[in-house]
């Protein structure tokens, strides 16, 4: 009984490893495989374990040809499009470190066929990667986070910041090491990289931390989340309903007018069920919430001078600010930017 059951586990391995749509396995080839595993098999042995594993869930499909049949396994819990695509997702992300890169995608491409493997792998390519991650511990942020949030327990950590040092951007722990102390309420996935919300205990406030540029994490077990107007009832929806680019700056509701040209930006930036509260035939106004930040007023500023921010008035009054900050740095009468 127990060489039966064996005997089962290889097989099953067999089809997820060695057969596709595209590899079908014959009988005979099956049954050597078997053997040579050490394994007693025959056709009806074969059969009544092919049937065994598709009365468990497997779906083993056979086709005769001329007067043999072949037998390889249908599908599996991801189409080899799907994969191909998770793969592209880690080979592009920023997130990760080369090295890490390689060992997710290794575990993406077991999932289907040794033959599909070889085709995926043909496709792997790390190149124009100029942005790699270079914080190995960037997993352990992820779960020290995950693991503090559902216990109801503050972590402490070091962040990292980077400067030039001998001609080259390097990263330095900031503030010489200082360790934060938090209470995580919620991690979030944003223009390819991870925040984690949290309460900062020192400063008494909400604050976004990038994970790939955490370390030296470790959960506080002692001590449970801190309670208070912050934390109490936090809505992570809401709160990052507004964010722009994880930059800081005063939330407000805006009114911002774009020609219709520029429907696709404004879907990438703000969605599909960006509210529309006027158009006509050159464009239309949508109303949202931001943080008035430079990085917003330079977003809109790179789009050209259609784009118009229409209200309120203290959002228009700083994007006046930030243009003529930006106009004394250029005005040197055609001697370039000033340092």
């Amino acid at each position: 009984m127990e060489k039966m059951k064996l005997r089962l586990m290889y097989l099953k391995s067999y089809f997820e490893k060695y057969t596709d749509e595209e590899t079908p396995k014959t009988m005979k080839e099956i049954i050597e495989a078997l053997v040579k595993e050490g394994y007693k098999a025959d056709k009806r042995t074969v059969r009544q374990d092919i049937d065994v594993l598709i009365n468990s869930g497997m779906e083993i499909i056979s086709q005769k040809e001329g007067n043999s049949y072949y037998y390889h396994l249908s599908g599996g819990t991801f189409e080899i499009a799907e994969i191909k695509m998770l793969i592209d997702t880690v080979q592009s992300s920023v997130l990760l470190s080369e090295k890490k890169a390689k060992e997710i995608i290794g575990k993406l491409e077991s999932l289907t066929s040794e033959n599909q493997t070889k085709r995926l792998a043909m496709q792997n390519y790390f190149a124009n990667r100029k942005n790699l991650c270079v914080n190995e511990q960037v997993y352990y942020g992820i779960d020290a986070a995950y693991r503090a949030i559902a216990n109801h327990k503050n972590i402490e950590f070091i962040y990292h910041k980077w400067v030039i040092k001998d001609g080259k951007f390097k990263q330095i722990e900031h503030r010489n090491g200082h360790k934060y102390r938090v209470s995580p309420l919620a991690l979030f996935y944003n223009d390819n990289k991870y925040y984690m919300v949290c309460y900062d205990i020192e400063d008494a406030c909400l604050k976004n931390f990038r994970v790939d540029k955490m370390t030296s994490f470790s959960e506080i077990s002692n001590e449970e989340r801190t309670d208070n107007e912050y934390t109490d009832g936090f809505d992570i929806i809401e709160y990052t309903d507004g964010l722009f680019g994880m930059y800081t700056g005063e939330k407000k509701l805006v009114r911002i007018y774009f020609p219709h040209r520029l429907c696709g930006v404004v879907v990438d930036r703000f969605g599909s069920a960006a509210n529309i509260v006027q158009q006509d035939e050159g464009g239309f106004v949508i109303e949202a919430t931001v943080q008035i930040s430079d990085q917003f007023l330079s977003w809109l500023c790179g789009l050209g001078r259609e784009v118009r921010l229409i209200s309120p008035d203290d959002a228009v009054k700083a994007m006046n600010i930030f243009l003529d900050s930006l106009k004394a740095v250029y005005d040197n009468s055609g001697k370039g930017a000033k340092i």
